[in-house]
């Protein structure tokens, strides 16, 4: 519930004309529940969020934090159902929010990122992927905000380097989901608006935090909110109060609070486990007294419509014996969106706050500590992204315009696709005829006829199969930068171009000298040898795509085969065509090629024909993932060696093939 006013900074992005709510997949009663699954995102529903809170003490020193990560991700539109998928299309807006603050010295920094969702702005895994969501960071960053879930536990990861800010965590459940409402089905007013959410209230988190310059180890605890659905407010519903309380006894409440513009209360409900219970226990009936507030300095001369925060509590539930005070950390908590960002700023109080023992109930109340958000004080504008003439107003222009060239992209992906196919079938087709047919053909006519074939065929050949290689490898090189690089499919989450990335993309490209050298190297004459050396140097060069690069999978294919690409169009460009200009020469001067020309143009052809199998797998690696790991018994962490082994049967049945030409005969 405490993450509905984020919720509306995201609504507050969507297109002019939204959706009707109804149009979206509604929450509802008796959902059933399946862990870890739901944790991921769930398509239909017009918005979830993932929020993350908690409290960390530095490990080398005295200082003591508080934190927030939150991830948002709204609907635009729902697809058609024959509208065909493209990774371009912006179906769902993704936001995250991240704040930091020093409870010793008082320092609290907040920033936000806000991206359609787009290959190389956002995206959102599927289970059982551990990417659950990936954004890319404000304006002057380049880490990545992430958020994963694997072995039992969530890491989660956001930086602002212009503001001083970073978040490095690991958060691991201490105890099954907690359900709230009737089994996770949470009403937000008698009128069926309702949401599906759960919370794990007691996170063991460790890691690092940053403010400034420096980061420092941390270990702490925190607390996991997680919620989905379409509709939220009823009609006079303009804001909300939020508990989310860690009382030292080891029971967990949970309770929020629905308010009406004249600050009365709409609706309420909340839960309470305690530690020797596995479900919660629903609470209907909390009693709130305010006890002191704080006014946003900027708005103490003239408040206007503005309402103070409430900044401390009485809080009682007496059918469950407690009587709590609630006092925040820090007064000042207020998130509001840095100058110069993109997103609106729709301003909400969100912090850290202790838990006092008021002393009425009959064995006393234990202590606490927790986090407590408000919306709707400042101003009613909390809830605009609600509002569907409000949306327009509130979007971003210099957002808008990077979306709109964003939206481009598919289809200037989709037309290098086009050419990089019909280009690709060129040379590959000629790759193929001169190997498997052509060689075959020629050694076996007499210099006269070859004195009048070659010239003639040749020449023509040669030319398709030159300028095919060479705009092949130009294609599939800006298919390497639109999809991979620009694309969002280099790294996982957390990882990014760092120097090994950049080294790793480099060698790509600079492999090929060393290839060269290898085979213009005394070697040569041993093919067996050098055959093998060249497999060893492969599979180094892809172990350190792995583990230097910190390449995907599927990075990790596509740069293999761009690292084959650029050795065949080298061998093309600078040997065979080269020989075979010098042969064609001789021939049509009737004298003897140098023993050279044949032999160099006809050792590359020939491994061009061994690259090209291999080369055409990594093209289709969007297919390939099946022998990514967890199938057919290849390991996750070990999925290179499958590719290795995909690379030497391709060669393989390149070997086979040449057998093959070897036996079939004229008529």
């Amino acid at each position: 519930m405490a993450r509905i006013s984020c919720a509306a900074l995201a609504f507050a992005l969507l297109a002019p004309a939204p959706l009707a709510a109804q149009e979206w997949q509604q929450a509802a009663p008796d959902y059933p529940w399946e862990f870890p699954n739901d944790h991921w995102a769930h398509v239909g529903y017009r918005t979830e969020w993932w929020y993350f809170v908690g409290f960390a003490d530095a490990v080398d020193d005295p200082h003591r934090f508080a934190w927030q990560f939150t991830l948002f991700r709204t609907g635009l539109a729902l697809a058609a159902p024959s509208a065909a998928p493209s990774p371009w299309r912006a179906g769902y807006v993704a936001m995250g929010h991240a704040a930091v603050a020093d409870l010793t010295t008082g320092e609290r920094v907040f920033t936000q990122t806000v991206h359609r969702e787009a290959p190389g702005l956002a995206r959102f895994g599927v289970f059982p992927d551990p990417e659950i969501g990936w954004m890319r960071g404000p304006p002057g960053t380049s880490e990545p905000w992430f958020l994963t879930y694997r072995d039992g536990a969530f890491r989660l990861g956001a930086a602002d380097l212009e503001r001083g800010l970073r978040l490095q965590l690991a958060a691991a459940p201490t105890r099954e989901p907690l359900l709230h409402g009737e089994d996770g089905h949470s009403p937000k007013s008698e009128g069926g608006a309702a949401s599906s959410y759960y919370s794990h209230p007691r996170l063991k988190v460790t890691g690092s935090l940053g403010l400034g310059d420096a980061s420092v180890r941390i270990t702490g605890s925190g607390w996991m909110d997680r919620e989905f659905g379409s509709s939220w407010l009823a009609p006079g519903q303009t804001g909300w109060d939020w508990f989310g309380l860690n009382l030292a006894d080891g029971s967990d409440l949970m309770l929020y609070l629905l308010r009406r513009r004249d600050g009365s209360l709409s609706f309420s409900d909340g839960t309470l486990r305690t530690p020797d219970s596995g479900s919660g226990t629903r609470v209907r009936a909390a009693e709130i007294e305010v006890l002191d507030t704080w006014m946003p300095p900027d708005l103490e001369a003239d408040p206007g419509d503005a309402r103070p925060y409430p900044a401390g509590w009485r809080l009682r539930v007496p059918a469950e014996r407690l009587d709590l005070i609630v006092r925040p950390l820090l007064p000042n908590q207020e998130n509001r969106r840095p100058a110069g960002q993109a997103g609106p700023d729709i301003p909400y109080w969100e912090g850290a706050v202790r838990v006092e023992t008021a002393g009425s109930g009959a064995a006393g109340t234990p202590p606490g500590r927790g986090f407590v958000e408000l919306t709707g004080y400042r101003s009613d504008v909390a809830l605009a992204g609600l509002a569907p003439d409000t949306i327009e107003s509130s979007s971003d222009a210099r957002q808008g315009r990077r979306d709109m060239m964003q939206g481009l992209m598919d289809g200037v992906t989709f037309i290098f696709r086009w050419l990089h196919i019909f280009v690709g079938i060129i040379w590959i087709g000629h790759l193929y005829f001169f190997n498997f047919v052509n060689a075959q053909m020629t050694a076996k006519l007499d210099g006269a006829t070859k004195a009048k074939v070659v010239p003639e065929l040749m020449p023509r050949a040669l030319y398709w199969f030159r300028w095919g290689a060479a705009w092949t490898w130009i294609t599939g090189v800006v298919l390497l930068l639109l999809v991979f690089w620009h694309g969002g499919l280099m790294f996982d989450p957390g990882d990014g171009w760092g120097g090994g990335a950049i080294a790793m993309a480099l060698i790509t490209f600079l492999a090929v000298f060393l290839y060269d050298a290898l085979w213009n190297s005394g070697l040569k004459s041993n093919v067996r040898a050098a055959t093998i050396v060249s497999f060893l140097l492969l599979a180094v060069a892809v172990f350190l795509f792995v583990n230097v690069g910190a390449f995907t999978p599927r990075a990790v294919l596509i740069h293999t085969g761009a690292m084959f690409g650029t050795m065949m169009a080298f061998n093309v460009w600078f040997r065979i065509w080269p020989a075979q200009q010098r042969i064609i020469a001789a021939v049509k001067a009737g004298e003897a090629p140098a023993a050279a020309d044949p032999a160099l143009a006809g050792l590359r052809s020939k491994h061009n024909t061994y690259m090209s199998l291999p080369l055409l797998w990594a093209m289709a690696n969007e297919h390939a993932t099946p022998f990514f790991g967890g199938n057919f018994g290849i390991p996750g962490d070990y999925y290179w060696v499958a590719w290795l082994l995909i690379v030497a049967i391709a060669w393989h049945v390149i070997f086979q093939c040449y057998r093959i030409a070897g036996r079939v005969s004229g008529m």
